[in-house]
Order: C-alpha cells, then sequence, then structure tokens
C-alpha cells in the first residue's frame, strides 16, 4: 500500500501478533482457534476480522489483545 500523500510505502503488521492465543511456529502464524495455521483472511483482515467464532475454527477462541 502507499500513501498518497507522502508516496511512502506503508504496510500493516498482522492484529494477530497482538492476540493472546496466538503463536509464531516455524514461520506460521497458528493460534489456539487454528493450530495448523491461521487463514490470510483473519490474519491480513485487521482488528474485525476474528471479533466472532468462525464456522472452520477451533473452539470459542476470538481476538482478545494481548497487554503486555
Amino acid at each position: 500500500m502507499t500513501n498518497d500523500l507522502t508516496g511512502l510505502r506503508l504496510f500493516t503488521l498482522p492484529t494477530c501478533l497482538r492476540c493472546r492465543y496466538s503463536f509464531n511456529e516455524r514461520g506460521k502464524m497458528t493460534c489456539s482457534a487454528y493450530p495448523t495455521e491461521i487463514p490470510d483472511r483473519i490474519v491480513f483482515g485487521g482488528a474485525d476480522a476474528h471479533t466472532s467464532v468462525q464456522p472452520d475454527q477451533q473452539g470459542q477462541y476470538v481476538f482478545v489483545e494481548e497487554l503486555t
């Protein structure tokens, strides 16, 4: 994505990195809901991507921001 005002290239870190239930194993984003690999639609979907239980996930886990 490019910022039209400055021409700088911007990127957004996956919201999953801030979730209490996420893990990064061997270069794959996984979590309690998606123990094999989190689907791209959730990883890159923004904060609203996983606020409700999805039909293809395991358990009742949804995004909960990890407070450090």
